[in-house]
């Protein structure tokens, strides 16, 4: 854009300039004489760049890493598995979402944090069911028994001036006598849909995260006979199943006219 980013201009013979955190791109060097000096003899000129690898795991992305922002956007995290992640510019929230099937006790633990950054459990509905706020850099954990449903990890820094842009906090959600939600499908691009609880007796939930557009969910017997149907827009979908006959059904989601997944169900 021909903006300078940073500059020597000195009396010593050798003019050094360096920078830290560029973004990938093209630069330009200029080279002048001072107050219009020149001379037929050569400089020498040469550039290094080196690779800095991030400590931030793929599931806290996007530009300054707030790609995770809002619950709406938030990835689908696994169990039992340390996700690093940075607060690394001002106002910065990570939300991470997980599914409970079965419900028991979970733990969620936020450590290695570089500040004082704090822990939240978050519903499906947005209301924050606990929070874990320990001064300095005291690990935070947070205990509780889930209910079946949709839940998300909020990890923020108490204070606005809070961040750090170099070093990761790691977060674990672990379950204990609670069962996850069965992916039924996932690929590269983060797309995942899972269907829970299974067994079901009245509401059937299904989210299909990272799909786009209108998707057709569809329920058939046994037989092949197609006893619900269900067009939607949103990642989160409830089915009412109550008045269907025990048995087993196959569940197909459909997006964008191609079979995204397939899974059998059982009715109660």
């Amino acid at each position: 854009a021909g903006t300078s980013i940073g500059s020597a201009a000195t009396t010593s013979s050798t003019e050094t300039v360096s920078l830290t955190n560029q973004a990938a791109g093209t630069y330009y060097i200029k080279v002048f004489g001072f107050s219009g000096a020149f001379s037929a003899s050569c400089y020498t000129i040469a550039a290094t760049a080196t690779t800095v690898t991030s400590c931030v795991s793929t599931y806290d992305a996007g530009t300054n890493n707030t790609a995770n922002n809002a619950t709406t956007t938030a990835p689908v995290i696994p169990f039992n598995t340390n996700i690093t992640g940075q607060i690394d510019v001002a106002n910065d929230v990570d939300q991470y979402k997980f599914t409970i099937t079965t419900g028991g006790t979970i733990t969620l633990t936020l450590t290695t944090l570089p500040l004082n950054y704090n822990l939240r459990l978050v519903n499906s509905a947005g209301t924050v069911l606990v929070t874990s706020a320990n001064t300095g850099t005291t690990s935070e954990t947070i205990n509780y028994t889930a209910a079946a449903g949709v839940y998300y990890a909020r990890v923020y820094a108490p204070n606005s001036t809070t961040f750090s842009a170099t070093s990761c906090y790691t977060l674990k959600v672990a379950l204990g006598t609670a069962t996850k939600g069965e992916n039924i499908v996932i690929d590269n691009s983060g797309k995942m849909a899972q269907v829970y609880p299974n067994p079901v007796q009245n509401l059937l939930n299904l989210d299909l995260t990272g799909f786009e557009g209108a998707s057709e969910i569809r329920l058939f017997d046994i037989n092949g006979r197609q006893v619900i149907t269900k067009k939607t827009n949103v990642e989160s979908n409830q089915i009412n199943v109550s008045r269907l006959p025990k048995g087993i059904y196959l569940v197909k989601v459909m997006n964008k006219d191609a079979v995204v997944a397939i899974k059998k169900i059982v009715k109660q």
